[in-house]
């Protein structure tokens, strides 16, 4: 696939900057000649994502900021946000965060869950945000709310989809046992989300179009 080429600004007085993404890494630059801030992000040591759309209120909405973050292996955080303010710019920011969103995604994180699942596949356990997966179901590390581990037998689990996050829980008691996940707090979300419906949907549990 080609690069990915995109034009953003952090704010209103910002200047623009160049956001390029490939097989290979994600880079950002700004488009002033005389700036020397290139960022440059290789594909193997970029860990997970968060993505979500905060809103600015006062008595009414007058702004949204597209946020998208991205996590290296030395634990660094690199933010891309582009803010909108009082519908100007709405749609056309709208638009370039999905595209950014698909881009990270056919480039990268679909890489990461198809590793998972060929782990699945091949009998291995793993983790992913706090959720171990293995042959007989899945195992929510201790929160909060729960002073231990929790079990899941995979006949048991169950998923709901919504629009800033997405919920996993028992089907016997799903008052008492499920976890919620989200998209612009909790990292990863998109992978956990693809990976388990993926093993659901394979076993016959959870069927989706």
């Amino acid at each position: 696939m080609e690069d990915l080429r995109f034009v953003f600004k952090n704010g209103i007085l910002s200047k623009p900057k160049r956001l390029i993404i490939n097989d290979k890494f994600i880079s950002i630059n700004s488009l002033d000649a005389s700036a020397d801030n290139q960022i440059i992000l290789n594909k193997e040591f970029i860990t997970g994502y968060q993505f979500g759309i905060r809103w600015y209120k006062f008595y009414f909405v007058f702004g949204r900021n597209y946020v998208i973050r991205l996590k290296y292996s030395d634990s660094s955080i690199i933010k891309i946000n582009f803010p909108a303010y009082f519908g100007y710019n709405k749609q056309k920011n709208l638009d370039l965060y999905y595209d950014i969103l698909d881009g990270l995604w056919n480039f990268h994180f679909s890489n990461i869950a198809d590793q998972y699942i060929r782990e699945f596949q091949d009998g291995i356990i793993f983790e992913i945000d706090k959720v171990i997966f293995s042959a007989n179901g899945i195992t929510f590390k201790k929160r909060l709310s729960f002073k231990q581990d929790v079990f899941l037998d995979w006949q048991k689990v169950r998923t709901k989809s919504y629009y800033s996050y997405f919920a996993i829980y028992s089907v016997d008691d799903s008052r008492n046992v499920n976890f919620t996940y989200s998209y612009k707090d909790d990292w990863n979300t998109n992978v956990l989300y693809s990976v388990l419906r993926t093993i659901l949907k394979h076993k016959n549990i959870e069927i989706y179009d």
